[in-house]
């Protein structure tokens, strides 16, 4: 029985401030007792009612002191706003409650933003605070600096805020009881009341992306407005979606010389504010500056009035009773609320058209879904009127909102989708602007940011802040998506949305534990509520737009809409719950999804891991590791075995989990073979590490594993002298088993060592062992955990042998039984091997058609697994051919691709015989000086590499090369007979009977000369 889920405590981002009454200790000693407690409590009241209004909570009030709280209980998009709003407007109150008392008071504010834990004080049935964490000290220590009537607030604040006031830096300073300097504001004043749209004026915007059709029609419907056809552009978007960005790259392209543009905004603390939106439009219109004292708001309003600015100048204390101005001489004419109402709303609708109707007027206003009733009902009626009109009305609005008038004709809805992924990367770089972000890196700002711009934005400029940080480095580098965290500037909006969740909140924080995507069956198991509450609480979820849901419970399975907003629900729960989450999820799903478990043993594992079992995680990140190795996922195994080896890390008993350890290694070592070729130092290090393991293990079979894979680092590297002594090595330990499999094994790499080590001979025994030992039943299971197989590298490594030896017929037969199994077992690994060493055959044949059609294939198979070795082999073999069949340039640019990928991987074996094929190629393009460099250059390869399989060519190529440049005859026969004694020495008959000839045409020369 699982134990019930908890609830209670949370991690959230609150804005902290606090309020200090100054000098209120002099002012009691000089007042009296019952006068100063008037006092208070009305500086109480004052304060509590403003933070009301702004909906904050009210944590403590001591002695004249307030600690409050934005963004708790209830998180919102503008909590850091809010905060200095309902700050200035106390420090103000407070001060004009002062004159009415006859005194002189003033308050001092702080404020802090931040991630804290918040929730009820009953832990344990003890008092404790309902906020823990650093911000509150950081706003109270900002508050005791504060000179009275000042606001002084963090960084953290102010990049929230700045846009909305004009703040004065402080710079870095010292608060008492803190490590470091904390940057330091002082807010002086609002900025001119603004909407969102016109916020952008003034600011660095990054280019509109994705949104032409849009902008297009939005035009169009001005132009059609400017001839007094009016019209209706109604924009829907979910927030941060770009509905304010397409409206002011709409209104930049206007030409308001001869026009007249409105542009208001809802707000969410004013939804039932009646007709706020026009109000604050109204006041900015005729400069009724809410700085300003009531009398001269009063005053501005008469002087419009007089000039005929507005309409309908008998409305004058209409307007003012609607604006709350006091209009003492003007009579007011009695009516009742309902008519005066009316009579307003009409006024409004006749100030917005215009006195002058040759005026065309463009009507802004945004955030619908916010608006109240009464800006609703003058919608209602001015759309109704803007048909013959020259007037354009562009309304913003989130889905949830359903306009509440008919659609008409002259009505147009611009639903804005989010960005695709090249379109997001576009955008995450245009906000970077000359900081060039590397490519992974506006990869995962789209993946994370799920093409929402608000979210490319935040995302994109946070990590332009972070380069100048130590965070930049391992931000940069983690190829994680989320590993990003999300931006201070967003948390807000993103609780928010939880937050106005009921019981389904804690469901969305449970769900945010199970992954982006999970289904109804796995959180009904993990969840302690009954079908009936949890279908309610998914249900809200889904009807709130925070997931989405394909079929039904309980076979239904759903999706977090945004990425962010999981992680925003999981970096919720404290870290011990989360921890009991993770648990539980991991029990459920190896009790109960076993299929699930057996294809992605990786679920389980990150359950485990963050639930701080780090041996469980262990052995199913090597589950992972192995399943997806046998699928021929190197990459992905490569990863999910590295995640094994750090939970190995976190167990106390380290010594006690060697043997986990070296499988662990020995696996990663043969996915890294895979990924990143043979020669790749990440090999050798996993190899190394398992090898030295096993010597105090005693495990033959893992030492064993590991000798083969660094057998293989040394062999592609070139390092053939301790290639061949693990060769040995592994004869030795294989005779000595009696294995079949691992005979063949063993044998084919102590053949293929002393054969490219230059012993001919020698490698043929060894590699005749292994054919003579071909069982392809017994190595299916060896291919599909190893990745190779014993036989199709035996075969076309006997082919390559008896190529050099001098038999082609033998060399095809061998290639061709080596490209039959390779193709039948339909093994990526094994298939690119024998399609690449084959066409290092035909090469060797001289039969480039055959050689340009195996290193295609080979090549492209390797690209399509992500087999760096095999694929610039394949580049290489593919350049030669071309060049051969007469296309030159085409040929030339893929063999030297080629050859700078070779090297990249580490590889060293055939970087000389590479390098003859160039040299044949600029021979046969008439260029035999160069070609006679490049073989120099590979003669001193192959000394460097110990490939000494392939110096009798290289020699026999150097004198033809010496003879072709018109060199002394003498040097030209003395490489000859170098090559001719070598090829003797080692038994590669191709060559030697090459060189005879080669000699024979010499002689043959000096006789006609």
């Amino acid at each position: 029985m699982l134990a019930p889920l908890a609830t209670h405590r949370e991690r959230r981002q609150l804005t902290i401030l606090f309020c200090d009454l100054v000098d209120s200790t002099a002012l009691s000693a000089r007042m009296d007792a019952e006068d100063f407690g008037e006092l208070i409590a009305a500086y109480f009241e004052l304060c509590n009612s403003t933070f009301k209004r702004y909906r904050a909570y009210v944590d403590r009030e001591e002695g004249d002191s307030l600690r409050v709280y934005f963004g708790y209980p209830t998180a919102h998009d503008d909590d850091a706003q809010r905060a200095v709003f309902a700050a200035l407007e106390i420090i103000s109150a407070v001060a004009q409650l002062g004159d009415r008392l006859g005194c002189r008071l003033s308050v001092h504010i702080g404020i802090d933003t931040g991630e804290v834990v918040a929730g009820e004080p009953d832990i344990g049935g003890h008092p404790s605070p309902r906020v823990i964490g650093q911000t509150p000290n950081v706003a109270k220590r900002l508050q005791d600096l504060a000179p009275p009537g000042n606001l002084y607030v963090s960084a953290t604040t102010v990049r929230m805020v700045e846009h909305r006031f004009e703040v004065q830096p402080l710079g870095p300073l010292n608060l008492k009881g803190l490590p470091r300097p904390v940057k330091v504001f002082r807010i002086l004043r609002q900025r001119s009341p603004s909407s969102t749209v016109e916020r952008f004026d003034g600011r660095a915007l990054v280019p509109l992306v994705s949104r032409g059709e849009e902008l297009s029609l939005s035009e169009q419907r001005w132009k059609l407005a400017c001839q007094g056809q009016g019209q209706v552009v109604l924009i829907r978007g979910e927030p941060g979606i770009g509905k304010s960005r397409l409206l002011h790259a709409f209104l930049s392209r206007l030409d308001r010389t001869g026009s007249r543009v409105l542009i208001t905004q809802c707000q969410e603390q004013f939804a039932n504010s009646v007709l706020y939106p026009l109000i604050d439009l109204l006041q900015r219109d005729l400069g009724l500056g809410r700085e300003r004292s009531a009398a001269e708001q009063a005053a501005a309003l008469r002087i419009a009035f007089a000039s005929g600015r507005v309409p309908a100048p008998d409305a004058l204390p209409l307007i003012g009773n609607l604006l709350a101005l006091p209009m003492e001489s003007v009579p007011v004419v009695e009516d009742s609320a309902r008519a005066q109402r009316e009579r307003t709303l009409e006024w409004l609708i006749q100030w917005v058209l215009g006195t002058d109707t040759g005026v065309p007027v463009a009507l802004v206003i945004e955030d619908l879904h916010w608006a109240d009733a009464s800006t609703l009902d003058f919608l209602g009626l001015i759309l109704e009127r803007v048909r013959s009109r020259r007037v354009l009305v562009l309304l913003t609005y989130r889905p949830e909102f359903l306009p509440p008038w008919r659609a008409q004709a002259w009505f147009d809805e611009l639903a804005l989708s989010r960005l695709s992924l090249p379109q997001a990367r576009i955008m995450a770089q245009s906000v970077a602007g000359a900081a060039a972000l590397p490519e992974e890196v506006l990869q995962r700002i789209a993946d994370r940011s799920d093409g929402v711009p608000l979210f490319i934005e935040e995302l994109t400029k946070m990590l332009l802040e972070a380069r100048s940080s130590e965070e930049w480095e391992s931000l940069s580098s983690q190829s994680d998506a989320a590993s990003l965290s999300i931006p201070e500037t967003l948390r807000g909006s993103l609780t928010a949305r939880l937050d106005y969740l009921n019981v389904s909140k804690s469901i969305a924080q449970l769900a945010s534990v199970l992954g982006h995507e999970f289904s109804y069956a796995l959180i009904r198991l993990v969840s302690d509520m009954d079908d009936d509450r949890l279908q309610q609480a998914i249900e809200e979820l889904v009807d709130a737009e925070l997931l989405f849901q394909r079929g039904l419970p309980p076979n239904a399975t759903f999706a977090f809409k945004h990425v962010l907003v999981q992680e925003a629900a999981y970096l919720s729960l404290l870290k011990g719950r989360r921890a009991d989450y993770h648990l539980r999820a991991a029990t459920v799903l190896v009790a109960h999804f076993e299929d699930l478990i057996d294809r992605h043993p990786e679920l389980a594992a990150r359950h485990f891991a963050a639930a701080g079992k780090p041996e469980s995680a262990c052995d199913f990140w090597f589950r992972a590791g192995q399943r997806a190795l046998e699928a021929s996922a190197d990459v992905e195994a490569a990863a999910h075995l590295r995640l094994a080896l750090q939970q190995l890390e976190l167990l106390p008993d380290r010594d006690r989990q060697v043997a986990r350890e070296v499988k662990c290694l020995t696996t990663l070592g043969s996915a890294l073979t895979a990924s990143h070729g043979y020669a790749a130092p990440e090999v050798e290090e996993a190899f190394a590490r398992a090898r030295s393991l096993c010597q105090s293990l005693g495990d033959t079979e893992q030492l064993y594993a590991a000798l083969m894979g660094l057998h293989g680092f040394y062999q592609v590297r070139g390092m053939l002298r301790p290639a061949v002594a693990l060769g040995l090595d592994l004869v030795a330990i294989a005779e000595e088993r009696g294995d079949p499999l691992w005979r063949a094994q063993s044998h084919r790499c102590l053949g293929w060592s002393l054969f490219c080590n230059g012993q001919i001979k020698a490698g043929a025994e060894h590699l005749s062992i292994v054919l003579a030992l071909f069982d392809p039943i017994q190595a299916r299971e060896h291919v599909r955990t190893q990745g190779a197989h014993p036989w199709v590298v035996g075969f076309v490594n006997t082919a390559l042998l008896e190529c050099l030896a001098g038999n082609p017929d033998r060399a095809l037969k061998s290639s061709r039984e080596g490209l039959d199994l390779a193709r039948e077992l339909q093994m990526p690994l094994p298939l690119a091997y024998a399609l690449v060493m084959s066409a290092k055959v035909r090469c060797l044949l001289n039969e480039p058609e055959h050689a340009l059609e195996l290193a295609m294939e080979g090549r492209e198979l390797a690209l399509k697994h992500g087999m760096p070795y095999w694929s610039s082999w394949g580049s290489i073999l593919q350049g030669w051919a071309l060049v051969q069949l007469g296309q030159h340039a085409t040929g030339f640019s893929a063999l030297q691709e080629g050859l700078t990928a070779y090297r990249a991987t580490g590889s060293k074996l055939f970087e000389a015989s590479s390098l003859a094929l160039l040299a044949e190629c600029y021979a046969a393009t008439g260029d035999p000086g160069r070609a006679l460099e490049t073989i120099g250059l590979a003669l001193d390869n192959s000394l460097v590499a110990d490939g000494y399989f392939y110096t009798p060519e290289l020699r026999r190529l150097q004198g033809q090369l010496l003879h072709a440049t018109g060199a002394d005859i003498s040097l030209a026969r003395l490489a000859t007979l170098n090559a001719l004694e070598l090829a003797r020495a080692q038994g590669a008959g191709s060559v030697e009977r090459r060189a005879v000839e080669q000699l024979r045409l010499f002689g043959a020369h000096a006789g006609s000369t």
